[in-house]
């Protein structure tokens, strides 16, 4: 790791990471590796690592989704707006435009992001964004 072996706390002797995948879906220490047809029946796997629907109001509300619902497996769409900080007054440029400097990963493996859009009025109305990719080099 960084050019040093892998420790101990990171999963020594050896560490998968699966780009797009749900980290926690990347167990550090394993005794066992056991291939099946459908998901694991241990608790992590159906209680955890599943996004409910919004009628899964509560643990009693749940149960009736814990078996249809899939495990979590892609990460959905992530994006974090850098520049302007949260509660900083901007100003337009001459040109009638904010710079607005962040990064959007893709859901998944289904990149890349191909659209991005914002909203100045707690997203009441939204504006197209311009996509600059920095160039290779």
């Amino acid at each position: 790791m960084n050019g040093k072996p892998l420790p101990v706390n990171h999963g020594y002797p050896v560490r998968i990471v699966v780009p797009g995948v749900s980290v926690c879906r990347s167990v550090k220490w394993l005794d066992c590796i056991t291939v099946q047809l459908g998901e694991s029946r241990k608790v992590y796997q159906l209680y955890d690592y599943k996004i409910r629907p919004p009628q899964a109001t509560d643990k009693k509300a749940a149960k009736k989704y814990w078996d249809v619902t899939p495990a979590l497996q892609d990460m959905p769409v992530n994006s974090v707006i850098a520049i302007p900080e949260t509660g900083e007054t901007v100003k337009l440029s001459a040109s009638g435009t904010i710079e607005v400097k962040d990064y959007a990963l893709p859901h998944g493996d289904r990149g890349p992001v191909v659209k991005v859009e914002v909203s100045t009025d707690d997203g009441r109305t939204w504006k197209k964004a311009e996509i600059l990719v920095p160039k290779e080099g």
